[in-house]
């Protein structure tokens, strides 16, 4: 975040002194003041979300806090103009949040400025219910476009809070100071954050998105290949494509047209079993193995990929899966071909019966699929509830990967370094209407929230091309703006 400062010494000393001329907080005035009444519901729980387009009915503004649409980020959001000089302004979600749980949690909100030195802007919280606040967020003189700004609010964990954002204006700035202007505010979150208890230590980056597409038999080209072309030329190329059988050329253009890009491909037809997603665990799992690996060779070999993906949301015993992807891994490894495995489908397995596939992760990351290279993990990602964006659906769908990772780094912490992408990725069940608007707020959100999860190199976008018509969600004519979106968020 660029901030407009004078000079260091002169932001801690302005700093200070706002402090000090803060109007009393209730507390000060009257500490054996009772909370003030609770407005909507009692408490939200995480993740929480605010756009403000509709919500504007949960915020309190006080001061020169006002909510239009002329200068948001997108759709209504809320703005401070400063002209008004030596005046505190409040703006107080009416709800008490709930940061429970294991994990630690941050705020994260969009912001853009045009402030004087003289003046600030702050978060602040409440643990009594309204009744005193103290601040946990300052800044002075901010100065910039719409930039994400985010705040760690791990110490809290487990409170019962009241948030608010205030502003307070200065004195007026001197002639050749900025000028007061305004401050905004948009597309408010607070999300679950799992830090990782090891440093990361990733064998495979790519330098793009975290947003890749999935794409079926007979996805169109357009508007495909030009926003694979436009995201190269903006220096940000597209993280990642998968591709199933029937999309083997386009995913060879792909590659030619943005040689960066992640390309994980899996085969729908096995010699020798035909159109299948799973081994058969009838048979020997080291036997089946070896079937298995000779059933893909010949479709892997139409496709240079980074990645194939093993097999599709198989409900497999944990001991077969274990014996059965371990031999596939060490075939794999004489061939020189780099894998994800366990492919997982949404809300799959129970996260208690995670940890029993270490064999999985240990195998991993002790052989290397090529010089410098380790096999990776798959897993999927819906919101299930066809009115839901992914990115809203909670650490149980959309972010269950970081209760997996929870109970693995308290006994295998190295797993972090093994690459995770998710290779299906959707609001609601993948098949659902949502509109353009919708899909990108969804894809810059969880954007937003898996860039706290350094072992999610990727995630793939379902789908382009709708199958049987209705069958998919076709995401294909929101690409364009989707790639607007996300060239804006990476600046």
């Amino acid at each position: 975040m660029r901030l407009k400062l004078l000079m260091c010494t002169l932001v801690l000393i302005i700093g200070a002194a706002l402090l000090n001329a803060l109007p009393p907080t209730r507390a000060q005035e009257d500490p054996g003041a009772t909370p003030g009444p609770i407005f909507g519901p009692l408490v939200v729980g995480l993740p929480f979300s605010d756009t403000f387009d509709t919500t504007a009915a949960n915020w309190r503004g006080s001061g020169a806090w006002t909510i239009d649409s002329a200068s948001a980020f997108e759709g209504f959001g809320w703005t401070v103009n400063t002209a008004q000089r030596e005046t505190e302004s409040t703006l107080e979600y009416n709800s008490m949040i709930d940061l429970g749980g294991t994990q630690g949690a941050q705020l994260r909100f969009r912001q853009k400025g045009s402030m004087p030195a003289s003046d600030l802007a702050a978060v602040d919280l409440s643990l009594d219910g309204g009744n005193s606040w103290f601040m946990i967020d300052m800044q002075v003189g901010v100065q910039t476009d719409w930039a994400l700004h985010v705040v760690d609010l791990a110490e809290y964990r487990g409170q019962v809070v009241r948030l608010r954002f205030r502003v307070f204006t200065g004195v007026q700035p001197a002639p050749t100071d900025p000028a007061p202007g305004t401050y905004h505010i948009d597309n408010v979150s607070i999300q679950y954050v799992m830090v990782p208890t090891v440093p990361d230590a990733p064998n495979f980056d790519a330098p793009g998105t975290l947003m890749g597409v999935h794409l079926i038999m007979h996805s169109p080209q357009y508007p495909l290949l030009d926003v694979v072309r436009r995201l190269r030329d903006a220096g940000l190329p597209m993280g990642t494509v998968k591709g199933t059988t029937g999309t083997e050329d386009l995913i060879n253009q792909i590659a030619q047209i943005s040689p960066d890009t992640v390309i994980v491909f899996r085969s729908l037809l096995v010699d020798g079993y035909g159109m299948y997603d799973c081994p058969l665990k009838e048979n020997n799992p080291i036997e089946e193995a070896r079937r298995w690996m000779d059933g893909v060779e010949r479709h892997w070999q139409a496709v240079p990929a980074d990645f194939y993906e093993l097999m599709n949301e198989c409900p497999l015993p944990v001991d077969w899966m274990n014996t059965f992807t371990v031999e596939a891994m060490r075939i794999a490894n004489t061939r020189q071909r780099c894998m994800l495995v366990l492919n997982f489908g949404a809300g799959a397995p129970e996260i208690d019966d995670y940890t029993r596939y270490l064999p999985v992760y240990q195998y991993a990351l002790q052989h290397e699929c090529q010089p410098g290279r380790r096999h990776g993990i798959a897993l999927h990602a819906y919101a299930a509830d066809k009115q839901t964006l992914v990115s809203e659906s909670g650490p149980y769908l959309g972010l269950r990967h970081r209760l997996y990772y929870e109970r693995l780094a308290a006994v295998l912490p190295d797993a972090a370094q093994l690459p995770v992408y998710l290779t299906e990725v959707a609001p609601g069940d993948g098949s659902a209407p949502f509109t353009c608007e919708q899909i990108t707020r969804d894809v810059i959100q969880y954007t937003e929230q898996l860039e706290n999860d350094p072992y999610i190199k990727g995630f793939h976008l379902w789908t382009l091309g709708a199958g049987i018509p209705g069958q998919w969600l076709d995401v294909s004519p929101c690409l364009p703006m989707i790639t607007d979106a996300l060239l804006q968020y990476y600046g």
